[in-house]
């Protein structure tokens, strides 16, 4: 072919090129609790109480009172439900010129809405209370050092969310190359360690990660997703909304560390 001919492309060349805007392959909703309580309740605030209970047990003498008294206490915070909503606009002369736009518009707008969820999560999570520091090259022995942290006595809702950095760390680990790669549970898993299994997003910062089950963070879910069209018929411009209307929280940070490396 010369190349000062003409090219038309297919309409599937055409869907190859449209850009990447998934910040993040991981799928974060795999990873919080999802609570709906809120659907059909009116209000759209959610206080979360964090319980704390001291007390001891005493052996005591006949007509005698304990000495020590148990007690509650905890701390609340108010969190606001939000409606996020994304709006886009296609003209009948558009869709006519390609049908991809439309096509390429929806797709769009969801991948959207997974990367605001997904935005949320990584900000509750890095929340936590519960942080892990360590000096020198990330390993087995940091994951083991991070859980002996957390409240938990059952390990096998455990995961570990790494970024780019620490991945490659994990893959030189010695560990790491020895042990059995057990089943792929989520989106980005590259195996485990310490039976944990580990996920990469590029969500998660530089000699940062995460420990955590998935009672660390909570979804709130007031309305489920929803999808309007609307049209302007005189200006032949169509209008497709997505909604969502939910809270994302961290809700239990000794259910989640921060495990912070100085190289």
């Amino acid at each position: 072919m010369a190349w000062n001919e003409n090219v038309v492309y297919d309409n599937f060349v055409l869907e190859n090129k449209f850009k990447d805007i998934l910040k993040t392959k991981l799928d974060a909703i795999k990873f919080m609790t999802v609570d709906t309580d809120l659907q059909g309740v009116e209000g759209m605030k959610k206080t979360i109480n964090t319980y704390t209970y001291e007390g001891a047990v005493e052996a005591v003498a006949e007509g005698a009172t304990n000495t020590t008294r148990g007690k509650v206490t905890f701390d609340d915070q108010d969190y606001d439900v939000v409606v996020k909503q994304q709006v886009f606009d296609y003209t009948d002369e558009q869709a006519m010129k390609d049908a991809n736009v439309v096509e390429v518009g929806i797709k769009g707008s969801a991948i959207e809405m997974v990367n605001d969820l997904n935005n949320d999560f990584f900000t509750e999570i890095a929340k936590t209370s519960t942080v892990h520091t360590h000096e020198g090259a990330f390993n087995y022995d940091v994951v083991v050092d991070a859980i002996e942290k957390m409240n938990i006595e059952d390990e096998t809702g455990l995961f570990l969310l790494v970024g780019n950095d620490l991945k490659a760390a994990i893959r030189k680990d010695a560990d790491f190359k020895a042990s059995r790669l057990g089943e792929i549970l989520y989106t980005g898993q590259i195996g485990d360690i310490c039976g944990v299994p580990v996920a990469f997003s590029k969500k998660v910062p530089a000699n940062t990660a995460y420990l955590a089950t998935k009672e660390a963070v909570t979804c709130f879910v007031k309305k489920q997703n929803e999808v309007e069209q609307d049209r302007d018929k005189e200006k032949r411009i169509n209008t497709v909304i997505t909604r969502k209307v939910a809270l994302v929280a961290l809700t239990d940070a000794t259910k989640a560390v921060k495990i912070t490396v100085t190289p």
